[in-house]
């Protein structure tokens, strides 16, 4: 349906994995999910206009003002950045790509997605890919903290998508639902 494709959509971009430390090996079961009500309460927090969101407990969770550094950076940006900062518990035995994932779905608005699960940072787009970007912005920056490695996300996404132009080019071709969300995307841009 909408939703599977929308997964799809998103599964297809995500960035290969990157850890801020030592990998964490978990098993995986299809029964231990992503804890939804925390990514639920996270995306109704974005769609209320906050796209920065740290949970209480993250290990690598953000203070008040670096939330509210990051945020002006990104409504600066005039790109339809969101990013959540959650701990490790959430993701349950799944994987932080899950986590990237169930927030997409859950917030349901196009755009560029970054999630910090315990010590793992993944991205990914809508439209277009953000992969490369999660990974350049971890390597400048993975000394300097969480804060300083989304702070270059942000800036290196906003380069790569405020003209609009790259979205469309580097869309995935192979899912029905790419296409809608590479219209609704452009419009943002070109709208803000």
């Amino acid at each position: 349906g909408y939703r599977a494709g929308m997964r799809r959509a998103l599964t297809t971009i995500l960035v290969t994995a990157v850890t801020l430390t030592a990998p964490i090996a978990t098993s995986t079961s299809a029964h231990a999910l992503v804890d939804t009500d925390e990514v639920t309460a996270v995306a109704e927090q974005m769609r209320g206009g906050d796209p920065v969101v740290s949970v209480p407990g993250a290990e690598n969770g953000l203070t008040a003002s670096q939330v509210a550094a990051l945020a002006t950076q990104v409504i600066a940006s005039e790109v339809p950045i969101f990013i959540g900062v959650f701990p490790e518990s959430a993701a349950g035995t799944d994987t932080t790509d899950d986590v990237l994932v169930a927030l997409n779905e859950e917030v349901g608005l196009a755009g560029v997605y970054a999630v910090v699960v315990g010590n793992q940072f993944r991205a990914g787009s809508t439209s277009g890919s953000a992969a490369d970007l999660a990974t350049r912005a971890f390597q400048a920056e993975r000394d300097n903290g969480v804060e300083a490695v989304l702070s270059e996300f942000i800036a290196l996404t906003t380069e790569r998508f405020a003209d609009g132009g790259a979205a469309a080019a580097t869309a995935p071709a192979d899912s029905s639902a790419s296409g809608v969300f590479t219209f609704v995307l452009l419009a943002i841009f070109v709208g803000v």
